[in-house]
């Protein structure tokens, strides 16, 4: 597992309202950036630690945060998770 279920970033998105299909995602869109060749080409020390800071920091844009409400999709989350599903059902799945 790439994030193991002990990490302390889930009690994070627990205590902030960010759903774990959020977090699923960031760590999709992280993985792909730093594996695709546009992340940069320094080698980390602790991905886990960067991939903290990338959830905490809100790196990509996936959510956004209202008073007393939990994340919400934005427009680029959205984009992310529908293009995300649609190659899920490209690699096999059912529609």
């Amino acid at each position: 597992m790439a994030i193991p279920v002990e990490d302390p970033i889930y009690r994070f998105a627990e205590h902030a309202g960010i759903s774990a299909d959020m977090l699923s995602l960031c760590w999709s869109v992280f993985k792909n950036y730093y594996t695709d060749g546009n992340g940069s080409a320094k080698r980390q020390k602790d991905w886990r630690a960067h991939y903290r800071t990338a959830v905490k920091s809100n790196w990509y844009k996936l959510w956004y945060m209202s008073e007393g409400k939990d994340a919400c999709w934005t427009t680029a989350g959205e984009q992310q998770r529908r293009e995300m599903a649609a190659a899920t059902l490209g690699a096999g799945g059912d529609a």
